[in-house]
């Protein structure tokens, strides 16, 4: 009979606590860490939890098979928290992730699902299985000695993990950082598995060295020097990387190209260069105009405007400050920042606009889903004024050769209608090429005319003047 002490009792009370705790935390960890290479979707984060709760049912059953002992129950506990806290550190370090989807690109798997499936599979297998397992041998061994406790266990873990919920995506990435928050729970792991060990010296010599270095590896001083990383906050991973011999800076939000920013115009991305020279430097001096721009990015677009007022919206609050203490001045008073989602800031807003502008299609492989529906784009419609101007940058195949292209622009074109134009501002534009590129779909709000020519009804004669 393993010996039932009030102390030993508490103990592994703590310990389901812990291990609702950190399940939760290290999950929520990985979905935020992934948004950087697969984006933030419903698929990849049902993908990810479905391992998990997999994984956490075969350790749920193994602990239930497993043979209990008085002085091995004891170890295997330890142990499992040793390895979760090992795993914890692998699985949720940036630098690891980012080394597994290197890999992958090496290997030509360029799939956002295969992918995720993949690093699920290689990473969170072993630890999700260690947290079930550990939840069901504690279980056993307090319904050995007194059943009533399966109420305690289940409040317990259930707490942990309410608060691994609320405490890891509220509280510490907003406050700490990702990164951060990656090496607490990794103390918080090893200190559970000391608690069970009796030989602590002899015990602490891996863990402190796993601890030590998820410190250093997860240390803003070591992602900035090896990722130009900046923030790596509860919504955003924000990485600044020098371009043209210093002359620009690129600026990268989860992994997705969001801006470029220079004092140079020559420099800045071509698509943003024939905006600001196009639409917002031709904006007529007579009256002000109201120019709303979904998706700050480096606040280039109007930079150099102090007369026409300028919203700018984007969920990530600290491009403010980056934006300002790149260019070295902060934002006129004509212009103003709202930290909100764009969607939701249509919803809300009552205002209409002379023009909009959207930029919330990054340069990689993810595109926010709420972003390309018709309900999004009659949204935007509702928010222009009559004779307004809408232009939004996406990259896209112009010639519609994969069903994304042709997709996007069926949708456009099912609010916008024959008011819709296409641009292409790049270059280096060659049509017999299917390759992606920026494509600039711009409207003119007006009343359309879907009058056709054909031989039968002809007034060209009448329309052609001018």
């Amino acid at each position: 009979m393993i010996n039932n002490s009030l102390k030993l009792n508490r103990l592994f009370l703590f310990l389901i606590f812990i291990g609702g705790y950190a399940s939760l935390a290290l999950e929520l960890i990985v979905l935020r860490n992934l948004s950087s290479f697969v984006g933030n979707t419903s698929v990849t984060a049902s993908i990810i939890i479905g391992t998990v709760l997999l994984c956490m049912a075969l350790g749920y059953y193994k602990g239930s098979v497993y043979t209990l002992k008085k002085k091995s129950l004891r170890k295997i506990l330890a142990s499992s928290f040793l390895w979760t806290g090992i795993w914890a550190f692998l699985s949720a370090s940036f630098l690891i992730s980012s080394f597994i989807f290197s890999l992958m690109y090496d290997f030509k798997v360029y799939s956002n699902v295969v992918q995720t499936f993949l690093f699920s599979f290689l990473m969170l297998t072993i630890p999700s299985f260690l947290f079930g397992r550990i939840t069901a041998l504690i279980s056993r061994y307090f319904h050995r000695t007194n059943p009533h406790y399966t109420g305690k266990i289940l409040a317990l873990d259930t707490l942990g993990s309410f608060l691994g919920s609320l405490l890891t995506t509220l509280v510490l990435m907003p406050f700490i950082g990702v990164n951060h928050t990656v090496t607490l729970l990794v103390f918080v792991l090893f200190l559970s598995y000391l608690f069970l060990k009796k030989h602590k010296f002899i015990s602490l010599i891996l863990p402190l060295f796993i601890f030590l270095t998820s410190l250093a590896f997860n240390s803003n001083t070591f992602l900035n020097a090896t990722f130009n990383m900046v923030q790596n906050n509860a919504v955003s991973t924000i990485r600044l990387i020098p371009q043209d011999e210093g002359k620009s800076t690129l600026i990268t939000i989860n992994g997705s190209l969001a801006a470029k920013s220079s004092l140079q115009n020559e420099l800045l991305f071509p698509y943003i260069k024939y905006i600001e020279e196009n639409f917002i430097e031709t904006l007529p001096q007579e009256k002000k105009k109201d120019i709303l721009i979904l998706g700050a990015g480096a606040f280039v677009l109007g930079k150099s405007d102090t007369f026409h007022n300028y919203t700018y919206v984007d969920i990530e609050k600290t491009l403010k400050p980056i934006s300002e203490e790149l260019f070295g001045k902060k934002l006129s008073d004509n212009k103003k920042f709202i930290v909100q989602d764009a969607n939701q800031f249509l919803k809300e807003t009552k205002q209409k606009y002379d023009l909009i502008v959207i930029d919330v299609y990054g340069g990689g492989t993810y595109i926010p889903m709420d972003f390309v529906t018709k309900e999004f784009f009659i949204r935007v419609q509702n928010r222009l004024k009559k004779n307004a101007f809408m232009t939004m940058n996406i990259i896209a195949k112009p010639m519609k050769t994969d069903d994304f292209s042709q997709k996007i622009e069926n949708s456009l074109f099912s609010v916008f209608g024959t008011n819709l134009s296409k641009i292409i501002p790049e270059r280096n534009f060659n049509p017999w090429i299917q390759e992606f590129y920026n494509v600039l779909y711009t409207v003119y709000n007006r009343p359309q005319n879907e009058d056709i020519y054909t031989i039968n009804k002809n007034n060209l004669m009448w329309d052609n003047i001018r």
